[in-house]
């Protein structure tokens, strides 16, 4: 894991990560952030989370039962995930794990490949 930087990277891993940067840039929104590995697991983050000295969070990318509509779900990471519950708080019936594919289509990442950033 890098050392904790403030400034964008020098080049970018996706469209994704740019606009990010971009954008926290434009609005004038300061932040930190870390180089690491794959991070898949709860596990895997608590050294990150210890490095930006943040609170975790999970980020879950889900999606209805005809996967035609996606959803970005950020939560702390003590808090369980109730997909019945998001579900009724969305009004769709069923809603589950995105395939990772997908995820990769959609938001131009891989599962593990996360974007820490502590503002």
């Amino acid at each position: 894991m890098s050392d904790t930087m403030e400034k964008a990277p020098d080049s970018y891993k996706s469209p994704l990560q740019e606009m990010v940067y971009e954008s926290l840039t434009k609005l004038q929104i300061s932040f930190q952030r870390v180089n690491t590995d794959e991070a898949i697991s709860m596990e895997d983050c608590i050294e990150i989370n210890q490095k930006l000295d943040m609170k975790m969070v999970k980020t879950l990318f889900l999606c209805n039962s005809k996967k035609t509509k996606f959803y970005l779900f950020i939560t702390t990471a003590d808090k369980p995930f109730k997909s019945k519950d998001l579900g009724n708080a969305l009004g769709i019936s069923r809603v589950s794990f995105a395939p990772a594919e997908l995820m990769e289509s959609i938001l131009g990442v891989k599962i593990g490949a996360l974007l820490y950033l502590a503002f």
